[in-house]
């Protein structure tokens, strides 16, 4: 059983479609659109002019979502059609199910029951549903009575009038004369209701050329009137046809306004698709929903009874769009920021840039107000933007302080090779090593990340050779530092024994600080001052072991001495110098030998006076040995002091 739908709304969906297409398809191809419900099933049938042959697919697309859009209530089932006018069979063909959106059927705001006035005032060529089947407008300038050839005629001639104005007459009026002369092969009731090809989208060939226009002529001698007053009677009815069809084929001037409903369903899709947006491509989408219900909106034009409230939405649409236009920028930058900050690291110049774009972004995102549907969105995306341009920051800092420490370091190295020049003790070459060290570390500071990495290595690698070269430098320096200290202390110690008498110590010390001042590395700087301490070392060596000689000798005199002077009763005293020897016979030896010898000489004891006597001899030649033995005069003296006998050894 086929379902009651009004006339009027399969001519305003008809119309709905044909504007869609001119909209969607840019004026490409001109489109004529015409409906029927048969069989419960919206046959669509859209035909275009034999001289160009669109392709299926767009316009079945188009025609396609628009009746999904449009929602219709009288059937589910929808079987689209592309024929050229003047042919039966269609060039393609597509069948589709509409689905059913629960948001359109809820909407409290849309009025499918609204009567129409007008569902007789326009109706296309051809045959219509049975409940569409009523007379036709007469477009005649004559009476009823006036035979229908005439109108035939007059329409042919129009047509051809047309058709040699066809430059300054609009596109659509082409298709609509076309449509007008159409045969009977040109209705709906021809087409079939198989099920199409496998594949439906396939077209036929096209055809090139329109075939010739099957009219019946009037006989010019049995018609009464002029050709000039019959081709401008058909022309006034031309006009007049055209602008009746103009005029009732725009959006929402008969029936139902299918283009409010869309336009509001397509603004809720708008704010839906905002609160769930993350990426730019949501954003897009919002705005395109927007801008696709402003379009609708502004096709109403002002004689629909519709326009007063497509203008109350029309502003809040466009304002809704507006107001995603500063996010939807800020976000085109901040991808493009993004894209920029890929394979890092880059110089201190492209992260400005990049972060110009960020700041661009935050700026943008301020912009746009509390009572904005993309504010939450804003201020999401304002603190993630803050934070990459932070970020952003923070490479800027590290390659600015990469490039100033690199500048530094380069600097000290110029400083250090500078000094290098000029450089003589220990304490210049440990402050050039520590410049060295000073260099190198500020380069081994710099991140990997930062774009003077690669060079700061290359010079890290550079210093640690000429640092190698210097603290070689500097540990010679203090080699010969050590050294040359050794020395010097060692002939202040050797000095420091000689004024003691040490002589054998003071030799030793002389030997050890030769030995010192001789080792110092040649190149050095204390190997010049080393030189002339050879010298003066040498001479006060040779002089220590003289005068060690001396004190051998001198020491040996005094033991000697020691060992004859020293019995009971003791003989004598001693000084040993190296002037001689002076020995002072004691009062008590003295005293001993007188009284043994007068004892002797009062009991005429002669073998006490000889033996007394070869005492006496007995130590003067002990004494004159050990004078002999140390080269020194020797000297005698009574217990007096008095002179008693002198010795002078013989020259070596």
């Amino acid at each position: 059983m086929q379902t009651a739908v009004r006339p009027s709304d399969l001519q305003e969906l008809a119309k709905f479609l044909q504007e869609r297409l001119q909209a969607e398809l840019a004026g490409e191809v001109k489109l004529q659109v015409r409906c029927m419900l048969q069989n419960d099933i919206l046959l669509v049938l859209a035909q275009h002019s034999q001289s160009f042959a669109p392709e299926a697919q767009p316009i079945f697309q188009v025609l396609k979502q628009t009746i999904q859009e449009a929602q219709p209530e009288f059937t589910e089932k929808v079987r689209l059609y592309l024929r050229a006018v003047g042919q039966k069979q269609p060039r393609a063909v597509h069948d589709f199910i509409i689905e059913k959106s629960p948001a359109w059927l809820d909407n409290p705001n849309l009025n499918d029951d609204e009567e129409d006035d007008f569902d007789d005032l326009f109706r296309w060529l051809g045959k219509t549903s049975p409940e569409s089947e009523e007379p036709a407008a007469d477009l005649r300038s004559e009476p009823e009575e006036a035979p229908q050839e005439n109108i035939s005629s007059a329409l042919f001639f129009s047509e051809e009038i047309a058709a040699e104005n066809s430059d300054e007459s609009p596109s659509s009026n082409n298709l609509v004369t076309e449509a007008e002369t159409e045969s009977d092969s040109d209705s709906m009731e021809d087409l079939s209701l198989e099920e199409p090809p496998s594949q439906s989208l396939a077209e036929t060939e096209v055809i090139d050329e329109p075939p010739v226009l099957q009219k019946q002529r009037l006989n010019t001698e049995e018609f009464s009137l002029s050709p000039k007053l019959l081709i401008a009677a058909g022309g006034v009815i031309i006009v007049a046809f055209l602008s009746s069809l103009y005029a009732f084929s725009r959006p929402c001037v008969i029936g139902s306004c299918p283009q409010i409903k869309t336009a509001k369903q397509l603004s809720q899709e708008s704010n839906q698709t905002i609160k769930k947006a993350k990426q730019i491509q949501d954003v897009e989408k919002a705005k395109q929903k927007l801008t696709t219900a402003t379009k609708l909106l502004g096709s109403i034009p002002p004689w629909s009874s519709y326009h007063s409230e497509a203008q109350k939405l029309l502003p809040s649409y466009q304002n809704q769009a507006n107001l995603i236009d500063p996010i939807l920028m800020a976000m085109k930058k901040a991808d493009e920021a993004a894209e920029s900050s890929q394979n890092p690291p880059h110089s201190v110049e492209k992260w400005q840039e990049i972060n110009s774009l960020w700041n661009q972004s935050v700026a943008l995102l301020k912009q746009v107000p509390k009572n904005s549907p993309v504010y939450p969105l804003a201020q999401k995306k304002l603190l993630n933007y803050r934070d990459y341009s932070a970020e952003i920051n923070h490479r800027i800092k590290v390659e600015e302080t990469s490039e100033n420490r690199i500048v530094a370091a380069k600097q000290a190295a110029q400083t250090a090779e500078l000094r290098q020049v000029s450089a003589r003790s220990l304490e210049n070459w440990q402050e050039i090593e520590s410049i060295w060290e000073k260099a190198i570390a500020t380069l081994s500071s710099i991140p990997r990340t930062a774009t003077g990495n690669e060079e700061a290595q290359q010079l890290v690698d550079n210093y640690q050779t000429k640092l190698a070269i210097v603290r070689d430098r500097k540990n010679q320096e203090r080699i010969s530092a050590n050294i040359y200290s050794q020395s010097i202390t060692l002939a202040s110690l050797a000095q420091s024994q000689e004024q003691r008498n040490q002589w054998s110590e003071a030799v030793s010390s002389w030997r050890r600080a030769l030995t010192y001042a001789q080792q110092v590395p040649k190149g050095t700087f204390y190997y010049t001052q080393s030189q002339p301490l050879i010298d003066s070392y040498s001479s006060a060596l040779n002089q220590a072991q003289d005068r060690l000689k001396v004190a051998l000798v001198l020491q040996k005199a005094n033991t000697d001495l020691n060992r004859v002077c020293n019995v009971s009763p003791k003989i004598c005293e001693h000084i040993v110098t190296r002037q001689g020897i002076k020995v002072y016979l004691t009062p008590a030896y003295v005293n001993s030998v007188r009284r043994t010898a007068m004892s002797a000489g009062i009991n005429g004891d002669a073998n006490t006076l000889a033996g007394v006597d070869d005492h006496l001899k007995t130590l003067q030649s002990a004494l004159e040995a050990i004078s002999e033995n140390s080269v020194l005069p020797l000297e005698i003296y009574d217990h007096t002091r008095a002179l008693i006998g002198k010795y002078n050894p013989k020259p070596n």
